[in-house]
């Protein structure tokens, strides 16, 4: 609810003014103890500098070895010049150490020979060790009773070096009794204070919060919201902010209704808004606010969608793009717009347009291909049909018998030629086939005669690498027939030497036709297949047109590995039965 988030909020700054000013009142008063302290380390410092201009100057022959002619000056020669000092400054320990003696000589205001016995604080080696006065605070004094004190120790030089130190120190439990009623009187005022102010924010907050519950409570229903009695200053917000929710209400009703996906995307790619299309068309989960486009569309993770969102938020500028989904088997056209924080993103299905242009070109290309088709069919049978006629003729001659057998061969190719041109036309109509298990290898051994003598008579290799027992695929035996024989005529014109191979691949028979040319170019490659496409100066681009035909009324997939090292295509014939190891 919001007023009850308003009220949290009041209460979260009140919190929050609170431990400020309470953190704000514990420094000041600490500040308070701390300028105490330096003053006192002050004081403290100037007994003892007084102490030390006060003792006698044959104070360093205590300091001189045992047995050096001078006796050691006694302690009671120095306590009176101690005492004296204490009645100067009351409430204040004042003393001198002797370092040769590793004990206090000299103690006031209360004197006891217990206070002349070794002292064991290793606070005094800083002295020592240092050259400067030391400051430092005891937990317990033997001069007072065992309570805190601070002190502060100054060196004493005779000849260049330190015999001992002067020490006065002083009760801290004024300075903490003082901290603690600062720092109450502080916190008394803080508390007064803010009790009057919460009060009054509770009340106002009360107030405003019914205010905005009636205003609420008007929204859902398109109602126009309630004018504030108590918060006058804020009917023209609450007017505008009716405005503009009745027109988001009109906009969302839109995009609810448009047959049009839209998406709306925050900065870090999270969902912020999805239309009902779109939720439906990519099966949106109900709880998708505030998640990750590509957690609940994982399609969303590709490379082309993740560079175009990219592109958007760091160009600022609209795009349009088509995706392929691989998911939904579908075609999307998208339109993006940026937004100060995110994107917008507009989507429609137009996999049926993908196919209407496709099968317009595929119709386009088949209307050219049987246009030139009828013409050179008519042209080119005319003269083989008379061609052929005239080698019947000569092979009945007696006094050509020993020609018979190459009679037969031209004939049997003029025969083969016309089918080719009756193939040929098979790219413009389609036609049925009739499929029967075919030896793959015998096809290839029956045609590999004509094949090497078309590579020897150009001065080129052609080798055989068949797999042994290759199981039968379904096939046209004439198809495949062209098939082959177009491949590697192909091979042949582009290398020296084509290799044919069969063998098996999982669920498949292969054929491969390799050459060591130097390989299709990359614009060629992105066509291939596509009629009149060819890099042969004399070439009409037919030939792989129509292996790829082939290939497709078989059920058999054609894939092109090329390079500078030569071409390889591999025709891949589903098995009509699993292999046999």
């Amino acid at each position: 609810m919001l007023h009850t988030r308003l009220g949290k909020l009041f209460f979260a700054i009140f919190a929050l003014l609170t431990v400020f000013m309470v953190t704000t009142a514990y420094n000041e008063a600490a500040y308070e103890r701390n300028l105490q302290y330096l003053k006192r380390e002050q004081y403290l410092l100037e007994v003892a500098i007084e102490l030390r201009e006060r003792l006698p100057a044959s104070l360093g022959q205590v300091e001189r070895p045992a047995g050096a002619g001078a006796p050691e000056l006694p302690g009671e020669d120095l306590q009176p010049i101690v005492l004296a000092l204490c009645e100067k400054y009351p409430d204040t320990g004042i003393g001198y150490y002797s370092r040769k003696l590793d004990r206090n000589v000299a103690v006031g205001p209360a004197f006891s020979p217990a206070l002349l016995e070794k002292v064991d604080d290793p606070n005094i080696a800083a002295v020592y060790e240092t050259g400067k006065y030391a400051v430092t605070r005891g937990e317990k004094s033997a001069l007072w009773d065992g309570k805190p004190v601070l002190a502060v120790h100054y060196p004493i030089y005779q000849a260049g070096q330190i015999i001992g130190h002067a020490f006065a120190n002083s009760k801290i439990e004024d300075i903490e009794t003082a901290y603690r009623q600062d720092l109450m009187y502080r916190l008394g005022k803080i508390t007064g204070a803010w009790l009057l102010a919460a009060a009054f924010i509770w009340y106002s907050v009360k107030k405003f919060r019914n205010e905005l519950t009636q205003f609420s409570a008007a929204i859902p229903q398109d109602n126009p919201p309630p004018q504030s009695h108590a918060f006058p200053e804020i009917n023209a917000l609450l007017a505008k902010i009716s405005r503009s929710q009745s027109q988001l209400n009109d906009i969302k009703r839109i995009l609810e209704q448009i047959t049009n996906g839209f998406i709306v995307l925050d900065g870090a790619n999270r969902l912020v808004y999805v239309n009902e299309y779109a939720r439906m068309r990519w099966q949106c989960p109900e709880d998708y606010p505030g998640r990750p486009l590509n957690a609940v569309f994982p399609e969303a993770q590709s490379n082309q969608f993740s560079n175009e969102l990219g592109r958007i938020a760091q160009e600022k500028a609209p795009r349009k793009f088509e995706f392929q989904s691989s998911y939904f088997q579908a075609w999307f056209s998208f339109s993006a717009h940026p937004l100060a924080n995110g994107a917008a993103l507009f989507f429609t299905d137009i996999t049926q347009d993908k196919k209407t242009l496709e099968e317009l070109a595929r119709l386009e290309q088949l209307k050219l291909v049987s246009q030139l088709a009828a013409g050179v069919s008519h042209e080119i049978r005319n003269p083989m049909t008379t061609v052929r006629g005239y080698l019947q003729r000569l092979s009945l001659n007696a006094s050509l018998t020993e020609y018979q057998s190459r009679f037969e061969l031209m004939i049997e190719e003029l025969d083969r030629a016309n089918q080719i041109i009756t193939e040929f036309l098979s790219l413009a109509k389609h036609k049925e086939l009739t499929l029967n298990p075919l030896d793959l290898n015998k096809v290839i051994r029956t045609l590999a005669p004509l094949l090497e003598a078309d590579a020897a008579a150009n001065g080129k290799t052609f080798q055989l690498h068949l797999y042994p027992n290759l199981p039968p695929i379904l096939s046209d035996v004439n198809e495949i027939r062209q098939l082959i024989l177009n491949l590697v005529r192909n091979g042949l014109e582009a290398a020296r030497k084509v290799k044919v191979l069969t063998y098996l691949a999982e669920k498949a028979v292969v054929l491969a036709i390799e050459d060591n040319g130097p390989g299709i170019p990359e614009e060629v490659m992105r066509n291939l297949g596509t009629p009149f496409i060819t890099t042969k100066e004399t070439g009409t681009g037919l030939g792989l047109s129509i292996c790829y035909s082939i290939a497709k009324r078989h059920g058999a997939e054609i894939s092109v590995d090329t390079g500078s090292k030569g071409t390889t295509f591999y025709i891949r014939f589903p098995l009509t039965e699993p292999a046999k190891a």
